[in-house]
Order: C-alpha cells, then structure tokens, then sequence
C-alpha cells in the first residue's frame, strides 16, 4: 500500500510540472516591425533590427525600446517617434530611447499604425537613399 502511495503522489507531481511547464510556454510570442508606408518591408533590415525589445500589453498598448542601427559604416539612433498612436517617448535608465504605441489606432492588425521615425547618425549625415525623418507603419501583434 505505502509503495501505491508514493507511485501516485511521484506521478501527480510529474503531472503538475509537465502542466504548469506548458502553461509558461502557451504565451504566444510578440511580433512587432516597421513597413512602408504600403506595407512592404522596409530596406536593409530596418523592419526589425531598429528594435531591441516590445512589449505588449493586454490592452494592446506596445512599449517599444530602440537600439543604435549601423547601415553601411553609419550607425544611426531613434530620437524621436510621433504619429496619432504614439502615446508617449523618453530614454529609460539605460539610455536607451522608448516610445508608447497605442495599437488600438490601428485599421486592423498587419496594417499596424503610422508613425514618424527621425534619427540622429553619428557622422550627422543622413545614409544615401534614407529620408530623415522617415514615414512607416509600425504593426505589432
């Protein structure tokens, strides 16, 4: 009987961990990028590798943090992000500039919202082919 108890309580704790093991890997994963303006994507990379993390939240508010972007031995930072959906922009206590964007703006969810990006680059010169500031739509789900 004692051998009975202990084969059952092992595998209820077996089966508690395999369920709360799932459970922390159901979260499906945040996508969020920058297209054009007519949602193709943007040159070079720029989609995704201005972005250093995203969150968003349950009321699909997304806080975006930036990272320094080199393009052709120019490296170029985020210093500003405006647009009807940007709730918010500051640095956080890394340095690193962060912007708030309501998505609930958006027309439907892969169209995303339109913001404004405007960089500084460190040689102070645009890169060629690049505007500054520049129009794209940020869609994030």
């Amino acid at each position: 009987m004692r051998k009975i108890k202990k084969l059952v309580a092992v595998l209820l704790a077996a089966t508690m961990m395999m369920a709360m093991g799932v459970t922390a890997f159901a979260a499906t994963p945040t996508t969020c990028k920058f297209t054009k303006t007519n949602g193709s994507a943007l040159k070079l990379g720029m989609d995704t590798k201005l972005i250093e993390s995203c969150d968003l939240s349950d009321d699909n508010v997304a806080t975006v943090v930036f990272k320094t972007y080199s393009l052709l031995g120019y490296k170029g930072d985020i210093v500003g992000v405006s647009g009807d959906a940007v709730v918010s922009t500051g640095e956080n206590d890394d340095g690193d500039f962060y912007a708030v964007i309501n998505m609930n703006k958006a027309t439907t969810k892969e169209t995303g919202v339109p913001v404004r990006l405007t960089f500084k680059f460190s040689l102070g010169i645009t890169p060629p082919g690049m505007s500054n500031p520049m129009d794209a739509m940020f869609v994030c789900y």
